[in-house]
C-alpha cells in the first residue's frame, strides 16, 4: 500500500495484511470511519466481491455475502454510498455496468440495457454482513 503523507509530501510504502482485492479497475470504494470498503470491479472477467481495509491496522478482509439469489451481479463502474438507518451502517451499490446479465437473478422492477447497464440498487447493512435486493429502502419518518 503507498501511503502520501500531506505535511511532508512525501510517499512511504506499507505492508498488508489479509485479502487484498483482486487487482481490477472500475471498482467502487466508499469511507465509513477508519474503513475503506471496495466493491465489484473487473480485471480477468467482472467482480462482485465486497473487499475492507482498515487504515489503522493496514488489514484487508473479504466479505462474506447472503444467499446467491441476493447477490449484486458482478460489475464494475456502479455507484457507492454509504447511510445510517437506525444506527446501522449500510453500503447502498447502484447501477454498474457487466458483461451479460445471464444466469443473474434480475432484480424486479430493475432495467437492464442492450448496452449491459442496469439499475440495480442493492444495500449491504455492514454489521450482519447481508445483503438485500431493493429499489425500496427502509422508510423512516423524518422529524
Amino acid at each position: 500500500m503507498e501511503v502520501y503523507h500531506l505535511p511532508s509530501g512525501a510517499w512511504d510504502q506499507k505492508p498488508t495484511t489479509g485479502t487484498p482485492l483482486p487487482g481490477s479497475c472500475g471498482y467502487s470504494t466508499v469511507v465509513i470511519g477508519k474503513d475503506i470498503y471496495y466493491f465489484g470491479g473487473r480485471g480477468v472477467g467482472y467482480k462482485n466481491s465486497l473487499h475492507c481495509f482498515n487504515v489503522d491496522s493496514f488489514k484487508w478482509r473479504e466479505l462474506s455475502l447472503s444467499s446467491s439469489d441476493r447477490v449484486p451481479m458482478m460489475k464494475a463502474y456502479c455507484g457507492i454510498v454509504s447511510a445510517n438507518f437506525d444506527s446501522e451502517d449500510y453500503l447502498l451499490i447502484i447501477g454498474g455496468r457487466s458483461y451479460s446479465y445471464i444466469n443473474t437473478p434480475k432484480q424486479p422492477d430493475a432495467q437492464y440495457s442492450a448496452g449491459r447497464r442496469c439499475n440495480e440498487i442493492h444495500y449491504y447493512r455492514i454489521s450482519s454482513v447481508l445483503y438485500h435486493l431493493s429499489h425500496k429502502l427502509p422508510t423512516y419518518n423524518v422529524p
